[in-house]
């Protein structure tokens, strides 16, 4: 386990627990801590990344472990408790007004924004909260992100950082509202449950990639009905579970190939595939490449 440290920085000045403020502006944490102590506090729009571990949050009355390379969506003037946290990982708050600053260039015309640049209606701003992995345009930039300020030792950040945050924060959050809205159900709030139980079906699948697929443990674990959930899940990802599991498996074989001096046969093992044959079937499929010439390719 990797030895924590205990202390959370915000970015361009140190700051210790005791530090950590009641109100939130635009700014940036960096934590690295094994904490079991639990505090709360009203968030802005946040986003919590998870490097490496996991964090515990209890938001909107449901209770959230963020893992690895995932990011969970915390929406504007919410009460936030953190529970427990053993992580390496990165908390960022943006204030309402940058949000809705971007968001008006995405409603309005450049004609309109012209004649009155200033003067925009309140609006009333909601994102999905839920766990999210690293695949969407915002995860992909919090992994950016999290790449850059590794490799800078002065790493500076300014205000138009967190306008491409919430740009990204909407992209994302677009896609999402496009997916809920597939959904074959009448009521708003039915289809966002339906698309809030295949995430957790999804995540599910992420987090176990090395087990056994168990469409019984899988249904039960979302909440679903086994067709229900390969109805939806389909819906959503264009993929049914066990297809979306085994592409996860092929995926990370992906860096064995191109990082590691590992035979195919013993990558196509670690992957979870019950034999060379099988794994090369699939990865062909996928990548249009086999094994071997994907690695060669790489090189």
């Amino acid at each position: 386990m990797t030895d924590f440290k205990n202390e959370i920085v915000r970015f361009n000045e140190p700051k210790g627990r005791e530090f950590f403020p009641d109100t939130f502006s635009n700014e940036i944490y960096f934590s690295h801590v094994k904490d079991f102590h639990v505090f709360k506090y009203t968030s802005n729009f946040s986003i919590k990344y998870v490097i490496k571990g996991y964090e515990n949050y209890k938001v909107g009355g449901r209770n959230f472990t963020i893992k690895d390379r995932q990011y969970l969506l915390v929406n504007d003037q919410q009460e936030v408790w953190c529970k427990q946290a053993e992580a390496k990982a990165i908390s960022i708050f943006l204030n309402k007004e940058v949000v809705c600053n971007v968001l008006d260039t995405m409603l309005y015309s450049s004609e309109q924004l012209l004649e009155n640049p200033f003067a925009r209606e309140k609006k009333e701003i909601n994102f999905f909260e839920n766990l999210y992995s690293n695949q969407d345009a915002l995860g992909e930039f919090l992994t950016y992100f999290e790449c850059v300020q590794a490799r800078q030792k002065n790493f500076n950040i300014n205000e138009e950082l967190f306008y491409v945050l919430a740009e990204r924060l909407l992209w994302a959050q677009i896609e999402v509202r496009k997916s809920i809205d597939q959904l074959d159900s009448v009521k708003y709030s039915t289809r966002s449950e339906l698309y809030r139980r295949a995430t957790i079906a999804r995540n599910y699948i992420e987090d176990h990639i090395y087990d056994s697929f168990n469409l019984d443990i899988l249904s039960r674990f979302s909440g679903l009905s086994k067709y229900h959930l390969l109805r939806t899940f389909k819906a959503i990802y264009h993929t049914t579970p066990y297809n979306y599991y085994l592409r996860l498996k092929v995926k990370r074989s992906e860096a064995m190939l191109r990082d590691s001096s590992l035979s195919i046969t013993h990558i196509a093992e670690i992957s979870g595939f019950n034999d060379i044959h099988s794994y090369s079937k699939r990865f062909k499929a996928l990548n249009g490449l086999t094994p071997t010439a994907f690695r060669k390719s790489s090189l």
